[in-house]
């Protein structure tokens, strides 16, 4: 009688122990043959990287041998098919942006470029490119069926760093056209125009009192100096002269003014003005620190 109760509880243990293990094995077929079943449809409709992940589970050893090896032959031929892409991003400088998240219609497909090929169903999508930043770029593609490391540049518009995150702003330095022009060449135009129409002013007045004595005074008796008659025409030289500079320093004075050679803020003392004949003629003379 107890040599029949021991061989009961053995045989109960038994029976635990295998039914599990039964159960687990059609649960097993089960799987492998469902997702057999369900690659063959995904494959169907171009949903490629879906139909790889099924044939993927039933290509496991655990499956039965046929299920097995119709689902590895299955993924050889898919990944064949399927078409690769490699993003290649840079930002607004032409610098390389690793940091960009990728969706396709809406789906994640990489979280950051690490630069390898990634499979993509056929057909046309929407690609996103997602910068750390917050800095957003979108493009429609028509990918090929095994069309295979095809190349997807991205351009963003702003500075970015490697990691996708945006680049500090530092203070920006002035432009050269930015910057005051110096008002030194306007002075000297401005102070030698001045002084011409002084020197004009002088030597025109004063050359013509003296024509005026010699021609009521000696000249009447022929009996003028030859000095005095060239002082008198060098005065009178010496003023045309002087107008021409005048009207000269007038047009550079102009046309300085029309580029944009304004003065600025800075102060500057008027230069003296000294007119003043000399022998056999007159001179002007401008004197000051600019």
């Amino acid at each position: 009688m107890k040599r029949r109760s021991v061989l009961v509880a053995s045989l109960a243990l038994v029976s635990t122990t295998l039914l599990p293990l039964a159960s687990a094995g059609a649960d097993d077929k089960y799987l492998c043959a469902t997702a057999a079943e369900h690659a063959q449809s995904l494959r169907d409709a171009a949903k490629l990287r879906a139909a790889l992940a099924e044939l993927l589970v039933c290509a496991r050893a655990v499956c039965p041998a046929v299920v097995r090896d119709d689902c590895a032959k299955w993924a050889g031929e898919l990944q064949e098919q399927m078409p690769t892409i490699i993003v290649r991003a840079h930002d607004s400088r032409g610098r390389d942006v690793a940091g960009v998240r990728v969706l396709v219609d809406g789906a994640p497909l990489m979280g950051r470029l690490e630069g390898v090929a990634v499979g993509v169903d056929p057909g046309t999508h929407r690609f996103r490119f997602e910068a750390a930043s917050g800095a957003v770029t979108e493009v429609e593609l028509v990918v090929n069926e095994a069309e295979k490391r095809r190349v997807v540049p991205v351009a963003f518009d702003v500075a970015l760093e490697v990691d996708g995150t945006a680049t500090p702003v530092g203070p920006t330095a002035p432009s050269p056209s930015s910057e005051p022009r110096s008002s030194v060449p306007l002075y000297i135009v401005g102070g030698v125009g001045v002084a011409a129409l002084a020197s004009f002013t002088y030597f025109e007045l004063h050359g013509q009192s003296d024509y005026r004595g010699l021609r009521d005074g000696c000249a009447r008796t022929h009996a003028c100096a030859q000095s005095d008659v060239d002082s008198a025409r060098t005065e009178l030289v010496v003023g045309a002269i002087s107008l021409g500079t005048a009207v000269v320093a007038a047009g550079v004075f102009t046309w300085l003014l029309l580029r944009g050679e304004t003065p600025n803020k800075t102060v500057i003392a008027p230069a003296p003005i000294d007119v003043r004949a000399v022998q056999g003629g007159g001179v002007f003379e401008v004197r000051g620190r600019l």
